[in-house]
């Protein structure tokens, strides 16, 4: 009986201060200066895991954050040269919602060398929604952005 007492207390807890941040977070009190630094300087540390983790941050909240030219660069780097597609393709939704005009031309010059099919299909479709019909695309991407298994 004492550890479910114990149990539901800790639950509790957990419970009010997820919700405390979730509100403090929905009242506009973010500090979305200090959180890109954050970001940024989780992105550029040598843990791939912290690594992957800013880059879903970043997408998950690229509307609100200021990514600086260096980091964006970096981004591409990953795009380009890591050797695991989960983190290529993470760097390129990155790239996609950052929304910079330069990593958007470097994505869509790109299409024509990139090898992975399922890959290719999502660049194409990330560039036709950044350049709409002016994308300089052959055809309108069609069908589903990754292939079914």
């Amino acid at each position: 009986m004492k550890w479910f007492v114990f149990f539901l207390v800790i639950f509790n807890a957990g419970f009010f201060a997820l919700s405390e941040h979730t509100a403090r977070a929905q009242d506009g009190k973010t500090d979305w200066n200090a959180f890109s630094k954050n970001l940024v300087k989780a992105f550029s540390s040598d843990n791939e895991g912290l690594q992957r983790s800013s880059l879903q941050l970043i997408i998950e909240h690229a509307d609100s954050l200021k990514i600086p030219r260096n980091t964006v660069l970096d981004i591409v780097s990953v795009y380009r040269y890591h050797e695991k597609p989960c983190c290529r393709r993470l760097a390129m939704i990155a790239l996609s919602k950052i929304q910079n005009g330069w990593a958007m031309d470097f994505l869509k010059r790109n299409i024509k060398y990139e090898t992975d099919v399922e890959m290719k299909k999502q660049l194409e479709h990330i560039v036709f929604n950044y350049y709409g019909e002016n994308s300089g695309l052959q055809v309108k991407p069609s069908g589903p952005v990754l292939a079914e298994k």
